[in-house]
């Protein structure tokens, strides 16, 4: 299957988020790999660029979505909208310009289309529906076909974010400019980036790994439990916490399902989202026995910039076992080892179907590819 470079992108942005285990920023709020890479990887085939510039155009598009994103957020994020597109469409455009090296006035303008056309909201994590895949779908279709404009005349708002009219005044009711550019070129963003072990919101991972730290540490059975107590933050509990999911989407960004299935099969790896699971007579028993309560001031105050969560296991022998986690796996103070992030890029590949000989090769040319001459060498493996 072939399609022009911002179809192309669109797709594999919409397939990038799928299975809700991208990459994020705990700051911007926004999973901005899922519409980065997939403009970086339709631009980079065509252009037929290196790797060392792929490296170099990914790492601009994180810069420059970033700081948008520290600038207006948690306004932002908090009237509505979802970051992964509205802030990955500059990304897209920042990566896509570079990979065509554009010239100064024209990455301006590229960047001025691409805040027009930001948009994106998040009403999906009520009931999981498939709008939000059309988030970074549309933020990486824009942000390509943005770059395209710009390279062939077309001109952008070159005060597109600062002025009167602009994103930061459209999209936040507090923004502050200068984050866009404090530390430039001293502090470099990516750095931040938090990589998922589960395939779920990001929101709930604190959770997940204290639940399974609880179980795995004390050898706790589904029928040994009594109730369960969630302490976490405001967010979580208004949004996540509806009546059970219908589809497998929703179950993702569903957090009484989340912690049940988690803690009937000791893991969550993407095997456990799955029609039939959803009807679980046991996952929905333990469902019943999750008490969720808005966080304590302390992880209150954090949040949403700290994803913390106490969990308490009540057990029928009369015992309580409590676990609070501040910073979930994969963030930067809590990293995923090398070997981990390997283990779970092969996962997924097998999931996808394909063989591990395939997803070997795969792995050696991502460790070497700064020294890929052509980035279809990596992209006729997909």
């Amino acid at each position: 299957f072939k399609a022009p470079m911002p179809s192309a992108g669109m797709v594999n942005a919409a397939m990038g988020h799928a299975l809700q285990i991208d990459d994020g920023d705990r700051f911007t709020l926004a999973h901005l790999g899922t519409e980065i890479i997939p403009a970086a990887l339709a631009v980079g085939e065509v252009e037929d660029s290196g790797g060392e510039d792929l490296i170099n155009a990914i790492a601009l598009g994180y810069e420059v979505a970033m700081r948008i994103g520290y600038a207006v957020n948690p306004s932002h994020h908090k009237r509505g909208f979802c970051p992964n597109s509205t802030l990955g469409v500059f990304g897209a455009a920042a990566t896509a310009s570079k990979l065509m090296k554009l010239g100064v006035q024209e990455i301006a303008d590229a960047i001025g289309s691409a805040g027009t056309l930001a948009s994106g909201v998040e009403e999906f994590v009520v009931d999981g529906s498939g709008s939000q895949f059309l988030n970074p779908a549309h933020a990486t279709y824009a942000g390509i076909l943005s770059t395209l404009l710009a390279r062939n005349g077309f001109t952008g708002s070159k005060t597109i974010l600062e002025g009167t009219r602009g994103f930061c005044k459209a999209f936040s009711d507090e923004y502050d400019l200068s984050l866009i550019t404090a530390n430039l070129g001293i502090e470099y963003q990516m750095a931040k980036v938090y990589f998922k072990p589960y395939p779920t919101c990001r929101a709930m991972h604190s959770a997940i790994d204290a639940i399974l730290n609880i179980v795995r540490k004390y050898s706790i059975k589904p029928e040994d439990i009594k109730k369960i107590i969630v302490k976490t933050y405001s967010y979580n509990v208004n949004l996540m916490c509806g009546p059970p999911p219908r589809t497998v989407a929703h179950a993702r960004l569903h957090m009484p399902y989340v912690l049940a299935i988690a803690l009937k099969e000791k893991r969550l790896t993407v095997n456990e989202f799955k029609e039939e699971k959803l009807r679980d007579a046991r996952v929905l028993d333990l469902m019943s026995k999750i008490e969720f309560l808005t966080a304590d001031e302390e992880l209150n105050r954090f949040a949403p910039y700290l994803f913390g969560t106490i969990v308490s296991v009540l057990t029928k022998d009369g015992k309580k076992h409590v676990e609070k986690i501040a910073f979930p796996k994969g963030e930067p103070e809590n990293p995923m080892t090398q070997e981990e992030l390997i283990e779970k890029f092969k996962s997924l590949i097998l999931y996808g179907g394909f063989n591990e000989t395939k997803a070997n090769k795969l792995i050696s040319i991502i460790n070497k590819l700064e020294q890929v001459k052509e980035i279809g060498e990596l992209t006729k493996l997909l």
